[in-house]
């Protein structure tokens, strides 16, 4: 039968209606979306608002500044106990307990990158590297000229105090984040190099030894920098323990090749020194016959 003029087509007649306008959402699925941010106050699409990554990067690198005078605070003990107990002649047995050590904070480091995500574990193994670095830094520096290590990890605490101060602050303005990071690093890292120059010499240190602890933290920042700076620019929540695990393997493990060097060219001067000892006894007691 035919339908009467005013009945509706389509949806009366049992056939689909017309596709209706798409939603916004449905419409730009793959490129909106992905844009937006869920968060209270975003500073951009897709971006975090200024207060999460201010927050983010005043944790992270606070606890590195933080950890850094722990290991400072273990520098100086070991420093005085070892002189103390006059052990600081036994570099056989001091070298032995460093590599020890080394290992054992590569290892402790390793677990903590494997369990960074496990609270409160990841805290306590932190807590565990920052000691075995400081202790790695105490020993280590035994085998250092001219107060060596005091100086490079002086410098270190130096820089991120002051790379906390100025990247909190500049966050408050509208820099942009690579921009905001590598600003804030290298003004810490001038001020601590600067500190050390002008320190170093009072206290009786050649300014040569001061040049090279300068060069050597200014190797370690760059490293620093572009280990950690995409995270740091970035500023995901989740990641704020990778952020500080980065800054560890720089800062403090990076830091124990010179030690590594240092230990490894005692042995060798040392066994030379032994066999030239054996030779010289044995020369004298065969002399020239009568």
């Amino acid at each position: 039968a035919a339908s009467s003029p005013g009945a509706p087509t389509g949806a009366a007649q049992g056939t689909p209606p017309a596709p209706r306008a798409q939603t916004l959402a449905s419409q730009h699925t793959g490129w909106l979306v992905p844009q937006m941010s869920l968060w209270r106050m975003p500073s951009g699409p897709g971006k975090l608002p200024k207060y999460v990554q201010r927050n983010f990067r005043l944790k992270a690198l606070g606890l590195v500044t933080l950890q850094l005078f722990v290991v400072v605070s273990i520098m100086v003990a070991l420093d005085r106990a070892l002189d103390a107990f006059d052990i600081k002649g036994k570099e056989k047995a001091l070298s032995g307990v460093l590599l020890g050590n080394i290992v054992l904070v590569v290892l402790a480091l390793t677990v903590l990158l494997a369990y960074k995500s496990k609270y409160p574990l990841n805290y306590a193994l932190l807590g565990l590297v920052t000691v075995l670095a400081g202790v790695v830094w105490g020993i280590g520096g035994e085998f250092l000229p001219a107060d060596l290590h005091f100086q490079v990890v002086g410098i270190i605490c130096v820089a991120m105090v002051c790379m906390t101060a100025l990247s909190t602050a500049l966050s408050y303005t509208n820099w942009n984040a690579w921009d905001l990071v590598l600003a804030s690093t290298f003004f810490g890292w001038s001020i601590g190099a600067a500190a050390d120059l002008w320190i170093a010499p009072l206290l009786g240190i050649a300014r040569g030894h001061a040049l090279i602890a300068v060069m050597v933290t200014f190797f370690l920042f760059l490293i620093f920098t572009w280990e950690a700076g995409r995270l740091l620019v970035d500023c995901d929540p989740d990641s704020f323990m990778q952020v500080v695990i980065g800054m560890d393997s720089t800062l403090l493990v990076i830091v124990s090749i010179p030690v590594f060097w240092a230990v490894g060219f005692t042995f060798l001067v040392t066994c030379c020194l032994r066999d030239v000892g054996r030779d010289q006894p044995a020369e004298e007691e065969g002399g020239e016959p009568v």
